[in-house]
């Protein structure tokens, strides 16, 4: 009981920490400081076996936690696998949020005070916090107020990194399936573009050396036929030794290039019929994710063999590519002895020509179009969320109309009161705390 009261207080913001009182803040770093944990920030970057690794650490952070590691889920900085609040709440003045960071109401401060809890109680040596969007979302001055907030531990930066064409064309498709319109020649545009860093190893990993030491940063590299997994598991826990098998774990796979242009054109026939652009509310964003997530499972099954199809870039596109990519590979050697350029033989061919496959993508969403009429394969949830939505809205209904009735009929000639300014519905949420 005296744990669900605590995290009822959480949820609803109540904890006894007040953010205008410096002693009470110094006062919960001072705990962590007595602890002296290790402190690992897992950054990304994205599309390199992040997802996976992290459901791999929620399913077995008890395992973990025998080995004195601590993967923090019962806390506001975690949701739905990682540590995305933990980020959020170094944006919240950052006009470029978004839905997938999965933010929170708290302020950073009680985010922090709930996390740090968490880790005291734990007593662990070491202590995990893995977001791919600390790479991709934090500037320099969120990097160097994470290092401010964590300054009474030890800290290590975990990076992993992949060979640049591969994770081009899987962070386009992963975008995609985000809702994106744009294709493949005008994505690689915008991440090649000098000043932005996203595709940039050097670019991204150099503020945190800078602000963390270099010595701070163990560099591992996303490489074909390896499971990515296994090699951070074996950085944490010495050998891996004991730890579970994560041979299972192959989450979030980017889709092939037809198929990704199939699931493009849906997305600008979707735009077009909802003539409102991005969605405007966190339910909105949330049915048009659950839909796109069907429609890459129904692509999926009509695609067959075209997964392994070749995408297809301009030259001058692949040529920026390639100078970036030449700049990384000799930093990363030359900073942290990882060979990047060995990771050539990554399964991506690319071909220059035209970006997108029409013929191909059309074929798919024929023969999707084709399954679905029919019936074929469909899940129990598939079915339920249509059915679900409607019957949440007659049972709101319900509700509100049952109220209406229990509530006591005046007396002839006796004057209904009038509703309260602070009861809703017109009265309703007075009448059902009146009693009866």
């Amino acid at each position: 009981m005296k744990r669900v009261f605590s995290i009822f207080q959480l949820f609803r913001g109540e904890l006894l920490f007040q953010d205008r009182c410096a002693a009470s803040q110094g006062a919960i770093f001072k705990r962590i400081i007595m602890t002296k944990p290790k402190i690992i920030f897992h950054i990304g970057l994205e599309r390199t076996g992040t997802t996976s690794f992290q459901r791999y650490c929620t399913n077995n952070k008890n395992v973990l936690l025998k080995y004195s590691l601590l993967y923090p889920t019962k806390n506001a900085a975690f949701s739905v696998d990682c540590h995305g609040p933990l980020v959020s709440s170094y944006l919240q003045n950052d006009s470029s949020r978004d839905f997938s960071l999965r933010s929170v109401s708290l302020k950073r401060s009680k985010i922090l005070r709930s996390l740090l809890d968490e880790i005291n109680k734990s007593q662990a040596n070491t202590v995990l916090l893995s977001s791919e969007h600390f790479s991709s979302r934090f500037g320099e001055e969120q990097i160097q107020q994470l290092a401010a907030d964590f300054a009474g531990c030890e800290c290590r930066i975990f990076v992993t990194v992949r060979d640049h064409l591969a994770r081009l064309c899987s962070s386009y498709s992963t975008s995609v399936m985000s809702g994106s319109e744009l294709n493949i020649e005008g994505y690689a545009a915008n991440v090649t573009a000098a000043g932005n860093k996203y595709i940039r190893v050097k670019d991204t990993v150099t503020p945190w050396a800078a602000i963390f030491g270099k010595k701070n940063i163990s560099v591992f590299c996303y490489r074909p036929g390896e499971n990515v997994v296994s090699t951070l598991c074996e950085s944490l826990v010495a050998g891996g030794q004991s730890l579970p098998a994560p041979s299972s774990y192959a989450d979030n796979r980017s889709l092939g290039p037809s198929l990704t242009e199939a699931l493009r054109l849906t997305n600008i026939a979707l735009s077009s019929r909802a003539k409102s652009g991005a969605s405007q509310t966190y339910m909105k964003w949330l049915l048009q994710r659950y839909f796109q997530v069907c429609l890459k499972r129904w692509l999926a099954r009509a695609s067959g063999d075209q997964l392994l199809d070749s995408w297809r870039l301009p030259e001058d596109t692949l040529r920026r590519l390639n100078e970036i990519a030449e700049i990384d590979c000799r930093w990363l050697e030359d900073e942290y002895g990882v060979r990047l350029s060995d990771q050539q033989a990554e399964d991506v061919r690319c071909l220059s020509g035209r970006s997108s496959n029409p013929e191909a993508a059309g074929e798919i969403l024929a023969k999707a179009l084709v399954e679905q009429a029919m019936g074929r394969r469909w899940d129990v949830i598939d079915a339920a969320v249509p059915i679900l939505l409607p019957l949440i809205r007659v049972y709101d209904r319900w509700r509100i109309l049952v109220a209406a009735i229990s509530r006591p009929t005046p007396e002839l000639g006796q004057e209904t009161p009038a509703p309260s300014a602070s009861s809703g519905l017109g009265g309703v949420q007075e009448a059902d705390h009146n009693p009866q």
